[in-house]
């Protein structure tokens, strides 16, 4: 019985140890070995939460430019409302700031629609290596006007799809 039980954790170690070695390919088309934690760790990437700052006019400074906005969703839970967007910019070398304004305003479609927009601070990181963000955006506020409205995020430069948004 022992001699079968350590075979079996032998078998567990070593499909264990295969699974590590899973292969991955960078943007240059280069493989590249990573370990099944980093694998886990993106996955469950914590996304940093923006408060929606609600203003008659939005500061231009400071912004520095973002490259694209994407991935962007609608995410209900306990914990609020949310848009979700991926942000992708220029840097680095030093941590970025970023933050989410919206000026009160409401496109006449049907349903109705408002641009937020997003505010990027590099703190003077001249890097130029291409870094992802995750954030979420706190949509409390046009919730509590509009039950259903459509949302686009953008910097003055790009600027994300269209998202629908619908109060749970």
């Amino acid at each position: 019985m022992n001699v079968l039980r350590h075979a079996c954790v032998l078998v567990g170690v070593l499909a264990l140890t295969a699974c590590d070695q899973e292969a991955t390919t960078t943007p240059s088309g280069d493989a590249q070995a990573s370990t099944s934690t980093e694998v886990a760790a993106s996955a469950t990437e914590v996304a940093t939460v923006l408060p929606l700052n609600v203003m008659r006019s939005i500061p231009a400074e400071p912004a520095d430019p973002i490259i694209g906005i994407e991935d962007v969703s609608f995410s209900t839970g306990i914990a609020g409302n949310f848009a979700m967007a991926t942000i992708r910019y220029g840097g680095g070398c030093k941590p970025h700031e970023f933050k989410a304004y919206w000026d009160n305003s409401w496109i006449k479609t049907k349903p109705p629609g408002i641009n937020l927009v997003i505010r990027h601070n590099a703190n003077g990181d001249t890097c130029k290596a291409i870094k992802t963000t995750r954030v979420q955006i706190d949509l409390a506020e046009p919730l509590k006007l509009e039950g259903e409205f459509w949302l686009t995020v953008g910097d003055g430069t790009v600027v994300s799809e269209r998202l629908e948004v619908v109060r749970p």
